[in-house]
């Protein structure tokens, strides 16, 4: 039981989104745990405060291809004792594993 149901967006969101993408702020994506993968819970694909984003996008029938800017925390022996380094990551989301999209305002 891996997406689907309850918390999978629908076919007319997912239309809607392809239009509207530039505006895309958050993509909320359901995350499942347990043996079965019996238990789910919504998690936010980027980390906002680390200013983590989308460079760009591919959508194919049910899946957007995703290129994610991510923000790797390090730790350092001098002040300020962290730094970010920036890594790009490619990720392939299928439409029923996400539940929605913030855009912003």
């Amino acid at each position: 039981m891996v997406g689907g149901g309850y918390y999978e967006m629908t076919k007319k969101f997912w239309n809607d989104w392809k239009g509207r993408f530039g505006e895309t702020e958050q993509v909320y994506i359901c995350r499942w745990y347990g043996l079965n993968k019996e238990l789910a819970f919504t998690d936010g694909l980027l980390d906002l405060y680390r200013g983590e984003r989308i460079l760009s996008h591919n959508f194919n029938s049910d899946t957007v291809d995703l290129v994610v800017e991510r923000k790797i925390y390090v730790e350092d022996s001098t002040f300020p004792y962290y730094h970010y380094n920036t890594k790009n990551e490619c990720v392939t989301l299928m439409r029923k594993d996400v539940v929605t999209v913030k855009f912003r305002k």
